[in-house]
């Protein structure tokens, strides 16, 4: 049940933000890949109907970091070098990214960061093997939705918001709530409910800063917040993005079972892949 302060925040949110409408394309890739039953064939459907889609897959198979000897001229072709798991992400990378349509740097480095935690979370997962690997994947490009729209409401405040937090090293939402009276986490919130995102995703926006993640009942959703931390952590690490300098704690680091080399490994291997979804996403 909402407190009175909440409701009155919430009414204030939906008063003063335009929250945009979840590009069609996304909610239907988001309805296949949460559905465990769905097949590699519904995606490929998705990529066919879209030409930008498939020559940005083609792109990447031929790639350098995935080329073989003979050019990959099919989408199959390209899912066989590639993978389905990396498929699938990409995808759902694309179908977001017409979220981030502003060229102002601000925007641009919301994006990377966003594109940056999911990414870092694919490989902790396929580290640690806690989550499958695309389990935390719209989560995490999703978990800082309420920044991007607070951008998009007030570019030249939200600007201002993160000169503050560059020059006194304060957090976002502390230098949001001076600015606006209200935070991203708050304005996520809502974007999820208009969305009608599930619950677990809805909450990971709402609560990605929670202080204590290893007191959350829900393993799932315990298990995402500590993988969203620590991937949050590799990203300061390799300076990728605009975002918050997370640092998980010991017990956070036990769960995940890493130690400090395995996560300097992560880090490193964090460096090799991201540049490929950032090409894949650059058109």
């Amino acid at each position: 049940m909402q407190t009175a302060r909440a409701a009155r925040q919430t009414s204030t949110i939906r008063e003063v933000i335009d929250i945009p409408s979840l590009p069609p394309v996304a909610l239907r890739v988001m309805q296949i890949i949460s559905n465990k039953h769905s097949f590699i064939e519904e995606l490929k459907n998705v990529i066919s109907l879209d030409p930008s889609l498939t020559s940005r897959l083609l792109r990447i198979a031929n790639s350098p970091y995935y080329r073989r000897s003979n050019s990959i001229g099919t989408v199959d072709d390209a899912i066989m070098i590639i993978g389905q798991n990396t498929m699938r992400s990409l995808i759902v990378f694309a179908s977001l990214k017409d979220l981030h349509q502003q060229s102002d740097k601000v925007s641009s480095l919301l994006w990377e960061h966003s594109v940056g935690v999911a990414v870092a979370s694919m490989l902790i997962c396929e580290e640690t093997q806690i989550l499958a690997p695309d389990e935390p994947l719209v989560q995490s490009l999703l978990h800082d939705i309420g920044k991007i729209v607070l951008n998009r409401t007030w570019s030249e405040k939200y600007a201002q918001v993160a000169e503050m937090v560059t020059d006194t090293a304060c957090d976002f939402s502390e230098a949001e709530n001076q600015t606006f009276g209200f935070n991203h986490c708050e304005v996520g919130g809502q974007v999820a409910e208009c969305w009608h995102l599930p619950e677990h995703i809805s909450f990971v926006i709402t609560h990605h800063h929670a202080e204590m993640p290893m007191e959350i009942k829900d393993e799932s959703a315990k298990r995402t917040m500590v993988v969203l931390r620590m991937a949050h952590q590799l990203c300061a690490m390799t300076g990728i993005g605009a975002g918050a300098h997370i640092t998980p704690d010991d017990s956070e680091l036990r769960f995940l079972s890493l130690d400090s080399g395995t996560v300097e490994l992560l880090a490193s291997r964090f460096s090799l892949k991201y540049p490929i979804y950032r090409a894949f996403l650059a058109g």
